[in-house]
């Protein structure tokens, strides 16, 4: 990819009612990284993390007020770390991009209140100084022409005094237009984008503000050269030609063969035998994904045509009003405006009841959809946070991914219980008499293969579930005889002996691994 879609916008509090309404412009904006400025509530109750979760994206939030959050899509995910830089400006989130060739891409997201004391002026702008990056931020200085970078101020002012770090760092400022318009007071370019190179910022749209924001929302292209993770293949199972994919396995006497063609084989040659066989009728009958790991752009709700065009009449009743500001019918392009925002505001409002009452009336029938509306809104998918290497030592924090996952492994190595090898101790009253292995036919091993469930995901062998449940009673005989081989012989294929493994928070400080436990994903046919 050469560029990648960011939105920016100060929502003046993200209400549910605000978030619904951003969900619902995704498809049409597409945006790989979202930063919102003053997002938590200024004079009424606390709102936690998980209050603002995004389906499809990973948040960044910097915790003091009035709050900024970044959601970076996952897609993109897997390449992006939080920052963090001195002297801290203590309302900054700053991110940092891996892009190809090990260069870094750093994007940070700056909120200045109108009423920032000198001390927090100077931590702003040495921390322009410190970076040198580029940023979307709403800085509340309106007197600036950006077009000429002059201020009136006096030298000395904090406008100023910020132009100047501007010109200073050689950083390009792209924002042209007002950016926010509140009731019939003049508009103004307060919310700013800032880029080291001159042309890494195209196709910059206005469009109207999140609910009744009176700043608006920011769309641009901003190019670089990442790309969304690594090529990699994906099977469409749920597209695969099972019915073709069962033709060679009739005509041919594989089935019939297989118990006298593997008598002298080990169980781990066993295995690969079927496995190949298996990835084989994969490869040729289940149709592949390919290319980069391209974002899919989801939203939580099913946004209706009605509201879809009400968005759509809303930015254009913005632009009109902005284009207009100085006509003297200026008035009936705002009144025009502020009518189509509050109807927006209704239609969300009632599209969000509607679809929540049908998830809890479907609860019961469908308990899977009512349990991922549920997840959504107790959790927020931001990965494993920064470790300590050393929970005594807060300066071993870690946040890059490898370190991260080295600290866990030592940490589930530690607790794991390592057998002694030798013979196996003797417990008192004990019997010489040896209990028969259980004994395994085909109908019982057909029985189980075929009701896998096959939303699950398949293990490092990557045999999937829906391949085994579909050709189940055409391979139930060749894994039969596999189960009976590692019973018999007290062996397991190596492939069952792997697992990818995730860590689960359980309970107390995120930064510390013991409070995380790991889930294992082994092979499916570990049954």
């Amino acid at each position: 990819m050469s560029h990648i879609t960011v939105v920016y916008t100060n929502a003046d509090t993200l209400t549910p009612n605000k978030l619904f309404e951003l969900q619902a412009r995704l498809p049409t904006i597409k945006p790989h990284i979202i930063a919102i400025n003053e997002v938590k509530p200024k004079h009424f109750k606390e709102r936690l993390k998980q209050d603002f979760a995004l389906e499809g994206f990973t948040s960044y939030v910097c915790d003091l007020d009035p709050g900024i959050i970044m959601y970076v899509h996952e897609a993109l995910n897997k390449s992006v770390s939080q920052v963090n830089f001195l002297p801290a400006f203590n309302e900054a989130t700053t991110l940092e991009i891996k892009l190809r060739g090990g260069d870094k891409l750093l994007l940070g997201c700056v909120y200045r209140s109108p009423n920032s004391h000198d001390t927090n002026n100077d931590a702003l702008n040495k921390l322009f100084y410190s970076i040198c990056g580029n940023s979307y931020s709403d800085f509340n200085f309106p007197h600036t022409n950006w077009s000429i970078l002059n201020t009136p101020d006096h030298e000395n002012s904090n406008e100023a005094l910020f132009l100047q770090t501007v010109q200073d760092c050689f950083l390009y400022q792209h924002v042209d237009q007002p950016t926010r318009a509140r009731g019939t007071d003049a508009p103004s370019v307060i919310d700013l984008i800032f880029t080291n190179e001159e042309h890494m910022v195209s196709e910059l749209q206005y469009l109207a503000p999140l609910g009744s924001s009176d700043h608006a929302l920011l769309v641009f292209n901003y190019h670089c050269y990442t790309d969304f993770g690594s090529n990699k293949r994906v099977y469409l199972y749920s597209r695969g030609d099972y019915s073709a994919m069962r033709e060679p396995l009739l005509e041919s006497e594989w089935i019939q063969n297989f118990e006298n063609d593997v008598s002298n084989l080990s169980t781990e040659d066993t295995w690969k035998i079927i496995k190949d066989k298996l990835l084989d009728l994969r490869a040729k009958y289940v149709p592949i994904l390919s290319g980069v790991d391209e974002p899919k752009w989801k939203y939580e709700f099913p946004i209706s045509d009605e509201l879809k065009a009400l968005i759509r009449s809303k930015d254009q009743a913005n632009r009109k009003w902005m284009a207009n500001n100085y006509r003297g019918d200026a008035e009936e392009f705002r009144l025009k405006y502020i009518r189509l925002r509050n109807k927006c505001k209704q239609v969300s409002r009632k599209e969000k009841r509607r679809y929540e009452s049908k998830v809890a009336g479907q609860s019961k029938i469908q308990p899977k959809k009512f349990w991922k509306f549920a997840n959504n809104k107790l959790k927020t998918k931001s990965g494993v946070a920064p470790l300590l290497s050393n929970s005594e030592d807060p300066s071993t924090i870690c946040h890059n991914d490898k370190d991260k996952a080295e600290i866990l492994q030592q940490q589930f190595v530690s607790v794991f219980t390592s057998e002694p090898i030798g013979p196996i101790p003797q417990a008192p009253g004990h019997t010489d008499i040896v209990a028969a292995a259980p004994y395994l036919d085909r109908a019982k091993v057909f029985k189980k293969l075929s009701s896998i469930n096959t939303s699950k995901s398949c293990g490092p062998d990557e045999i999937h579930p829906r391949l085994v449940k579909e050709l189940a009673d055409l391979i139930a005989q060749p894994i039969t005889v596999l189960y009976r081989k590692s019973l018999d012989y007290g062996e397991l294929p190596l492939d069952w002996k792997e697992a990818l493994v995730a860590p689960i928070y359980k309970k107390g400080s995120k930064k510390i691994a013991s409070n995380y436990c790991p889930i294992s994903l082994t092979s499916i046919l570990c049954i």
